[in-house]
């Protein structure tokens, strides 16, 4: 006889928030403004909205209007180092892997990786993988256990974990970084220039806003460790 299956589903729910940057300049920039002025603020303005969102994706915890990141979305796996934190090694990151290997998540070569900051990675290179092993960060495009991994310090590098102070981090880790959704609203970048408000002091604020929102679709593809020390 067939087995019956119970289909559990849940939603995600994805719901708009405003990441917003503040730019001000001269009104004689403005003046003199050439092709090339106007890359470069479109660069800037760009590149700091979508540093809020990778912030919001990753630490948002749902209140004061910043969504929920993956380091707060329930049912993901999560690796303790130890009381007071604990000096990242290669078994920490055999559990970050085996954390979705647990929830059935398929690895997914492409899509799989890690997440970690600039000290997490320096530790890295430095560190051995065990007696007469190479160091766990090797280099190459899969440098951290055969996986992919990118670096960013919007994980933090300042948590504290018992009696450790405020020296631990944070690192990531998924099967599949696909089943993080980012949806972005209203089609890209809204500008605002103000040439008003600042005007007495020959000064105009340029405002940049990005509308979106940010929904973990699978949190069991995902795991994290908070309290890695770094030395």
């Amino acid at each position: 006889a067939a087995a019956a299956i119970t289909e559990t589903t849940s939603k995600v729910d994805i719901t708009l928030k405003r990441a917003a940057v503040v730019m001000t300049l001269s009104r004689q920039a403005l003046i003199q403004a050439t092709p090339e002025l106007d890359a470069a603020l479109t660069r800037h303005l760009t590149a700091a909205c979508f540093e809020l969102l990778e912030y919001g994706a990753i630490n948002g915890d749902g209140t004061s209007d910043s969504p929920v990141g993956i380091r707060n979305t329930a049912g993901i796996g999560a690796v303790v180092g130890g009381v007071n934190g604990a000096q990242i090694d290669v078994t920490h990151l055999a559990d970050l892997e085996k954390a979705p290997d647990v929830g059935n998540v398929a690895v997914v070569p492409e899509r799989a990786g890690y997440l970690v900051n600039a000290a997490t990675k320096r530790w890295l290179r430095t560190k051995a993988a065990g007696t007469n092993l190479g160091y766990l960060w090797q280099g190459g495009d899969r440098p951290l256990l055969g996986h992919r991994a990118a670096v960013s310090n919007n994980l933090p590098s300042n948590l504290a974990k018992g009696g450790s102070g405020t020296v631990c981090s944070s690192l990531i880790y998924s099967a599949d970084w696909s089943h993080l959704a980012l949806g972005i609203f209203g089609g890209g970048i809204d500008v605002t220039v103000d040439r008003v408000t600042l005007a007495s002091s020959g000064q105009l604020r340029i405002v940049a806003a990005l509308h979106a929102g940010v929904g973990v679709l699978l949190p069991a593809a995902f795991a994290k460790m908070d309290d890695g020390l770094t030395a």
